[in-house]
């Protein structure tokens, strides 16, 4: 309601207070963010995009593929880029699943953190160089990071040698 009468900064310390109420319940939380998450992205509160990803990735995980199906439509509806989901998705850590790295993202990401060159990342993942930069322009974006030799330097956890 705090949204609809046009006080975002209102509505969003509100739905902030009741996602901490609903630590408790993780069932509970997910759907109260599918649900809201609508009205925030239309009246301009909140963070919908975000909340509507961690509420596809709980519901996925936990096999509710009709619910996890709904947030993703929302998503779409949005204009929001959607995880595929493929076989890997779950070695992606989560942080960068939120940012939307895909599982085969996460293999270029290990290896542009490694230093490797494009070339070598075609090669050793047996894809066209075209790809892979695609793929590192994709990681750059959904991370932040201006160029590849930031994102190596930054060298999450996620992404050292094992």
């Amino acid at each position: 309601l705090l949204g609809r009468e046009c006080r975002p900064d209102e509505a969003t310390a509100a739905a902030a207070e009741a996602l901490e109420a609903a630590g408790p319940y993780p069932m509970a939380r997910r759907l109260c963010l599918r649900l809201v998450a609508r009205s925030a992205y239309e009246d301009g509160w909140g963070a919908p995009v975000a909340w509507l990803r961690e509420a596809e990735e709980y519901f996925h995980g936990a096999g509710l593929q009709a619910v996890a199906g709904a947030c993703r439509a929302q998503l779409r509806g949005m204009g929001a880029s959607v995880l595929q989901r493929r076989t890997g998705t779950e070695q992606v850590p989560p942080d960068l699943r939120r940012c939307g790295v895909t599982a085969r993202e996460f293999e270029v990401a290990r290896l542009v953190a490694e230093r490797t060159s494009n070339r070598d990342i075609a090669r050793r993942l047996h894809i066209s160089l075209r790809t892979v930069e695609k793929h590192v322009a994709n990681l750059l974006r959904k991370t932040g990071h201006p160029n590849r030799t930031a994102f190596a330097a930054a060298r999450p956890p996620a992404l050292q040698p094992h």
